[in-house]
């Protein structure tokens, strides 16, 4: 069998939990006071930040300080997968020798040079339509340029009864990569395993999580049988 189908289906289900956010932050590049972050005409007014060839915002050397800002919007689902009830996190890394994260005015964590990444909670359980600001202060290192390197939003579950796509997801890469070393024989039962999931579910997140939950079992024994 195609074994391009096992990443094929990693892809489908990270992007109906994982959403790339690194090209839509504004920025401002004056020392805005703390008090103002939040205000949403304020930061929706600010120009977008340019991306350099790696995907980075960069700050000038010197400790420079960049603003960036973000409004995001809940919304019922990505690419068919059902969001309500779901934990929200941004997760980020920088280069920086100072960061302070902000979420909807209020200043929730702080980084550096030698805490550069992390995953914020922004919502616990999210709702269709809700919104949240996120600005973030970052000051460039003395002798080197800063940068926002990666930015992400990761929805992923907090209970036991709901089976997130991110985690299938990072399962089957984890499997994927020890039998392409270790057990290449066995990547059409993991190829057949995967096209078993049960796409046409959606948006009925409780059945397509279902198939999800089989998935995992026939992968389990699938591990198993390599031990």
């Amino acid at each position: 069998m195609d074994s391009s189908l096992i990443s094929e289906a990693i892809e489908r289900l990270n992007q109906m939990a994982r959403l790339n956010v690194q090209i839509s932050w504004r920025y401002c590049s004056s020392d805005t006071p703390d008090a103002n972050i939040g205000i949403s005409t304020q930061i929706l007014n600010w120009p977008i930040a340019q991306l350099n060839v790696k995907g980075h915002i960069t700050i000038p050397a010197g400790g420079q300080v960049l603003w960036l800002a973000q409004q995001f919007i809940i919304p019922e689902d990505l690419h068919g997968y059902p969001l309500t009830d779901l934990a929200l996190r941004l997760g980020l890394t920088w280069w920086a020798k100072d960061v302070k994260i902000f979420v909807n005015g209020s200043l929730v964590q702080s980084g550096d040079l030698l805490d550069a990444s992390t995953r914020v909670l922004l919502i616990p359980s999210v709702k269709t339509g809700e919104e949240i600001i996120v600005a973030l202060r970052l000051v460039s290192p003395d002798n080197d340029q800063g940068a926002l390197m990666r930015s992400h939003l990761v929805y992923e579950s907090t209970s036991d009864d709901r089976l997130d796509p991110g985690f299938v997801a990072d399962e089957l890469t984890i499997l994927q990569r020890y039998l392409e070393t270790e057990a290449p024989e066995k990547l059409d039962s993991m190829t057949l395993a995967v096209t078993l999931i049960n796409w046409a579910a959606l948006p009925d997140g409780q059945f397509f999580e279902q198939s999800l939950a089989i998935l995992r079992q026939n992968l389990a024994n699938l591990s198993s049988n390599e031990t």
